[in-house]
């Protein structure tokens, strides 16, 4: 069998599905890799135990939202960013100060999928 031939291709085929941009994956990156520089600064400040209490605590909610979410854009696949789907839930007025906190923040333009 040549080369060309293969029975799968290697790479997956083009999809018009929407991606990052660049700026959201950056800002992704960045907190990912500052992230761990706040939790010594956590238990300095509240000692060991109330420091793992608020740290799995903290973490238990962002696994929640993130299940939540991802379950709510599974469902409802007409909803592409957080500020759609917060205007959904709660409104245009609540959405369109999603959307400003994003652009605050340099996050605009960030999806669900």
């Amino acid at each position: 069998m040549a080369p060309d031939e293969l029975a799968e291709p290697l790479l997956p085929a083009a999809t018009t599905e929407r991606r990052a941009t660049t700026a959201g994956v950056a800002l992704n990156i960045f907190m990912i890799v500052c992230y761990p520089f706040g939790v010594p600064y956590c238990f300095g400040g509240m000692g060991w135990a109330a420091g793992g209490v608020v740290l799995a605590v903290s973490a238990a909610i962002n696994v929640a939202a993130g299940v939540c979410v991802g379950d709510v854009c599974a469902r409802l696949p007409h909803l592409t960013t957080y500020p759609g789907l917060v205007a959904e839930a709660f409104g245009e007025g609540a959405g369109s100060a999603t959307r400003a906190l994003q652009y605050a923040a340099g996050a605009d333009g960030i999806r669900c999928r």
